[in-house]
């Protein structure tokens, strides 16, 4: 059979989501769109595996991506890093580091722990703006 052995439900996904008016305005939300884009490639694949337009088999490394996603963590990271600038390095100390890392995966136990860490570093001149 080729095509449509899961009534394209890639496509459908597709289209709803980029129709949607999903907002990515955090971490979580846009790590989760990144994880529906693989999703809606691993459906991709399998439909076409399922339809023998591709191989058996050629649809893991898109399921694997699914499962193995670490966009969240990666958000978080750069989130962190986006803070990490925005101070004077002089106030990243070794406690807000500790303090960040021990919270992650939790995103606002790492921010409030972080701020709390800075509120207890001695205070430094901010650079000029």
């Amino acid at each position: 059979m080729s095509g449509g052995s899961m009534n394209y439900l890639y496509s459908k996904l597709e289209y709803d989501l980029e129709s949607s008016p999903f907002e990515r305005n955090t971490p979580q939300r846009e790590a989760f769109w990144q994880h529906m884009q693989k999703v809606i490639k691993a459906l991709h694949d399998i439909e076409w595996v399922d339809s023998c337009d591709m191989s058996p088999g050629d649809e893991n490394e898109a399921v694997d991506a699914c499962l193995n996603s670490s966009a969240f963590l990666q958000g978080v990271i750069a989130e962190r890093d986006v803070l990490r600038q925005c101070l004077d390095p002089r106030q990243w100390t070794n406690e807000m580091s500790v303090a960040w890392h021990l919270a992650i995966p939790d995103t606002h136990a790492a921010f409030k722990s972080l701020i709390e860490a800075a509120k207890k570093a001695d205070p430094v001149t901010p650079p000029p703006a």
